[in-house]
């Protein structure tokens, strides 16, 4: 009989900060790598920025992923968070995507572990211009080599069977359906006309579509019903369940139905890039360089510059369509 060897199952941190939709979902990619690479070890996801999308998020990684902490950052007086790394248990690894030097420092001076890896190499003076592949980074640093993402993306996902199911239902397989997200955040998104006059040339072109959307974009979603009633809309919750419940799981299986995804700088966007849907960025005020989603093939399709400014509404929808029309033909 082999013998385990002691410390073998020690638990795994792997340390955020951002407090966005989009920035959560870009640590589930790693979080699924950390535990394919080390089975058995328990995964605590610790998160510098508490907000209300993050545990939703969570709710996705939270069969391999359990342990959900909330953790104070350094902000002017670095004493709490001293505290807070001494008080938690010696890690195998620790995995941090952070980005203040700050934070990073104190969590390799003070926490305790076998392995440290992070966003901000130490020895080197580069590092990846794209948020997504920072986080990325550390699992390859990990493992000395590079590592494909898809990999872990294609088993991370495990999705509720009723989600699945309703779905399925609502987008069969025998239509071409394109996700469409809609957000109102800081001029990120497509004004409702945009997003009524893109639906109606994918129709005419044979295509579904199909928009995402979240609590905040109520008022959009039902402007967009009465503009172009053969759209069809993600569900934000079940049958039955309060008006308040946004359940992401539901979002993230309908994402897993869709043929392309179309989405502006996004939480909703991410969310399609990891469920291995194949992209359309849409980018006006953004940096695609700095903030495009994780995604097996990815278009940026950016705003043109007028007088020193991107504004989303100078993304004409029939360029979007050419995107998708260029994508779905190879």
């Amino acid at each position: 009989m082999t013998s385990t060897p002691a410390g073998a199952f020690a638990p795994i941190a792997v340390l955020s900060d951002r407090a966005g939709l989009g920035d959560a979902l870009m640590v589930c990619p790693l979080i699924w790598a950390v535990a394919q690479r080390y089975p058995g070890h328990p995964i605590w996801w610790i998160s510098s920025c508490p907000d209300r999308l993050t545990r939703p998020v969570h709710e996705l990684v939270a069969d391999i992923a359990p342990n959900f902490v909330h953790f104070p950052r350094a902000r002017y007086w670095p004493v709490p968070v001293i505290s807070a790394l001494l008080k938690l248990p010696r890690f195998h690894r620790v995995f941090d995507v952070r980005s203040r030097v700050g934070d990073v420092l104190l969590a390799r001076l003070f926490l305790k572990s076998g392995g440290f890896q992070s966003s901000i190499p130490i020895g080197k003076f580069h590092r990846p211009s794209l948020i997504v592949d920072r986080s990325w980074s550390t699992i390859e640093a990990d493992a000395g080599q590079k590592l494909d993402w898809t990999v872990s993306a294609r088993d991370g996902f495990h999705l509720p069977p009723q989600a699945l199911a309703l779905a399925a239902e609502l987008f069969p397989a025998g239509r071409r359906h394109v996700g469409i997200a809609v957000t109102t955040k800081g001029g990120k998104g497509w004004p409702v006309p945009h997003n009524i006059a893109f639906a109606k040339l994918l129709l005419a072109e044979g295509l579904t579509p199909v928009f995402f959307s979240g609590p905040s974009e109520r008022e959009e979603i039902a402007a967009i019903r009465a503009g172009v009633p053969e759209a069809l809309f993600t569900p934000a919750r079940y049958d039955g369940e309060a008006e308040s419940v946004y359940r992401l799981e539901l979002t993230a299986a309908s994402a897993r139905r869709m043929e392309i995804g179309v989405a502006p700088d996004t939480g909703l966007g991410h969310l399609m890039g990891i469920s291995l849907v194949p992209m359309v960025s849409l980018f006006g005020p953004g940096q695609p360089e700095r903030w495009a989603p994780q995604a097996v093939r990815n278009t940026i399709v950016q705003a043109p510059e007028i007088d020193g400014r991107r504004d989303m509404k100078s993304i004409e929808p029939a360029a979007a369509l050419k995107a998708v029309l260029d994508m779905l033909r190879g």
